[in-house]
Order: C-alpha cells, then structure tokens, then sequence
C-alpha cells in the first residue's frame, strides 16, 4: 500500500537553479513514497494523513557537504594555545593538530567511536540536516583509514538521515612516510584505492592540498586516478596558501573545490566555467581568526555555485548547525540570505553529487525541514536560535 501525507497550511521556501528565493504561501506539499508528488496553493483532497503546520517555513532539508565526523578526543587545549598566538602551522609541528586526533581516534574502540559519532549526527540533525557528508581521515595508516570507513558504513545503516562517505586519502602524512610525500601517494594510489574501493566503502575520495599538507603533483596523481575510473573526488584546497588545486581539480571534474581562502580571481573564473562548486567553511575561518577571506564577490559575480558547510571537526571548525554556518557565512562573506540557503541546500546536494533532493520540486526526494519562522531571510539572521520543528528524511519524521 502506497505511503500518502500532506502538509498544509505552510510557506515553502527553497531557491531556484540560479539561487533566487521561491516563496509561496499558504502551500500544502503532498509526500508519497518518500518523493514530492505535489505542491499546491490548497489542501490536497487525497491523503492518508495530514499535518497543519499552521503556516510555519518548510525548506528542503538542510545539506552539510563537509564534515570529519567522525574522530576521537578533543583539542580544546589548542584552542588555548591558539589564543596565546600559536600558530595552526606551529601547534601542527609540535604533535598537535591532525596528527594528535589521529591518535585519540585510534586509542578508541569502535563501539565507543561509533557511538560518540552518533551522538554527533544526531545534534546536527538537530539543527535542520537531512544529508551529511563523513570523512575518513583520521587513521592515515591503511588498517585503520580501513577500520573508520566500515564505521561509516554502520553509521549509513543506522542513520535517520542520509549520510555519504568520503575517503580522505592525503589528509597528512604517517610519520613513517616523513619526507616522502610521493612514496606515501604511491601506496595510496597503487593499494589503498583500488581496494577500498572494490570493497565499495566510499562514495567519493578528498585530499588536502597545501603548504602542510600535500603538494599540486602528488594532489593531482590521486586526482587523475579517480578521474581515470569515473571515481566522484573533491580537494581542500587555496586554504592556508595558494597551490593552484581549486583550478586544477575543477577542470579535471571535482564534484567541489573546499576552503578557498588564498583562491584567486582568475582561479574562481575557471571554477565558475565548470559545474565544480565552490564549497566555503565559515566556521573554519572564523574559529581560526583567519584574515584573508574567500573572494565571494567574485564568486558571485562570476555566478559560481556556492555551498557553505561546518566542515565539523574537533581542530578547527567545532560547528554542529548549519544555520549558524549560514550567519557566519552572511557576517564574515557578506553572502547574501538568499545565496546561504541555495548553498545549504540545492547547490550543497550538488556538491555531494545528488540531484534528487535540495529543492522542492515534484519527483524529488521528500528532505524537508519544518521551523518555526516566518521567512527563509530569519534562517541566517537568528544567531545561535535553533528553530527548528522537524524534519522529514525521504518523506519519514526522522526527529
């Protein structure tokens, strides 16, 4: 027997293909099977149960394209240090940074990192998420990028929501491998892809490109070996310094570009030529007192598609709520309100390589979120209010 509800009484608020508001008011949404089967201006005369959300804002559900979920520990006393004046380079060189929470996350059982994860997920689903993007990351050696990738997979089994993983497969570099950036790429490329990925454990491969990270040859050697075998990939990249990734990765067919504070004009002319999306991570930003911003004027001028995401991770980004991203992005980027929803929502699915879900448009996915406001403009304007009501995942109450 086919699944019918409706939702009535409500103002539908989403953004179209090039991020201008779609407002409508006393709307009703019809959900059969998990997909919009209508949208209409009246109560829709056949359902099988019907929710009057007495004209609360229905979005589709929020998009977060960016996250390193899932990990072990805390480093609360680096953001100490950082207030003191270390630098991200310096507290990285001293065994902090990426290489301190690998080592909490390996120190961690799997029942007790899955759980905590969880704990993680479920807050963010709090605050209007319905698909979420997980990283790898956090192990470096293969045994346990391998371990954190099937704890995934039991995370999308048990997930209210959507979640996609990503095989962040040059995120630092394994202190056996110290000075030999190539020999470690080698490795990845000749063992550890094509057998994650035979075993299916990754919707998609990412890497850090940068001054501390992984250079634009080694980047680009994982790149084409996705590109070679139709492997969707994204690269953080022109975060810390200028390498010239974000243009190489979006004319080789990367789903996102992410970071983008060191980007140039002429990078995000390139990026804006291709169906690339830029992703922003305000959170990053802000929580790292950066001062050199993203060119968003640019981005929007040269009609880039936009995604902002709380890249969520304990080092440099803490951030659980996406509309709180979207503020951030709005004060520190100067991103308009309009622009900040398509970026969470339809522009933020493309990121992740979805199209059957970020607008509300008949025969898409019915990812949706009830909150308690009058206008999409008051997603961004509120700062730290979380008014949400509910969301629906794939047309089910999913909190």
């Amino acid at each position: 027997m086919e699944s019918i509800s409706s939702l009535v009484n409500c103002t539908i608020a989403d953004c179209d293909a090039n991020g201008n508001y779609r407002v409508r008011h006393n709307a009703s949404v019809t959900i059969r099977d998990g997909l919009i089967s209508a949208i209409e201006g009246k109560k829709p005369s056949r359902t099988v149960n019907t929710i009057d959300l007495g004209g609360r804002l229905v979005t589709p559900g929020l998009i977060d394209a960016h996250t390193h979920l899932i990990y072990g520990g805390d480093r609360s006393n680096e953001f100490a240090q950082r207030l003191r004046g270390a630098s991200y380079e310096e507290i990285s060189k001293a065994g902090g940074g990426i290489t301190s929470t690998v080592s909490s996350t390996c120190n961690l059982d799997d029942d007790s990192l899955l759980e905590t994860t969880k704990g993680r997920l479920l807050k963010m689903a709090g605050g209007g998420t319905t698909t979420i993007e997980v990283k790898s990351g956090y192990g470096l050696t293969y045994p346990d990028e391998l371990r954190l990738l099937q704890l995934i997979k039991k995370l999308k089994e048990w997930s209210p929501i959507t979640v996609t993983s990503t095989f962040l497969a040059a995120h630092a570099l394994p202190a056996q491998y110290e000075g030999t950036t190539s020999h470690y790429v080698e490795e990845v490329i000749n063992e550890r892809l094509p057998e994650l990925h035979r075993l299916g454990l990754f919707d998609k491969v990412d890497l850090f490109c940068d001054e501390i990270a992984f250079t634009l040859e080694d980047s680009l050697k994982i790149i084409d070996w996705c590109k070679g075998r139709g492997v969707n990939f994204s690269v953080h990249g022109e975060q810390l310094t200028h390498t010239g990734i974000a243009r190489e990765a979006s004319l080789r067919g990367a789903l996102s570009v992410d970071h983008l504070e060191r980007a140039t004009v002429d990078d995000i002319e390139t990026i804006s030529s291709t169906q690339t999306v830029s992703i922003l991570l305000p959170g990053a930003y802000y929580f790292l007192r950066e001062t050199v911003a993203p060119p968003v004027k640019a981005m929007i001028e040269a009609g880039c598609k936009i995604a902002i995401a709380t890249d969520h991770n304990p080092g440099t980004s803490p951030l659980y709520s996406l509309p709180l991203a979207m503020n951030l992005a709005a004060t520190l980027f100067r991103i308009p309100p309009n622009i900040a929803l398509a970026a969470v929502t339809r522009w933020a699915a493309q990121a992740l390589g979805y199209f059957d879900r970020g607008s509300i448009e008949v025969g898409k996915r019915a990812d949706l979120a009830v909150w308690n406001l009058d206008h999409p403009d008051q997603l961004c304007y509120r700062i730290g209010s979380n008014d949400l009501e509910y969301i629906f995942s794939g047309g089910k109450r999913a909190l």
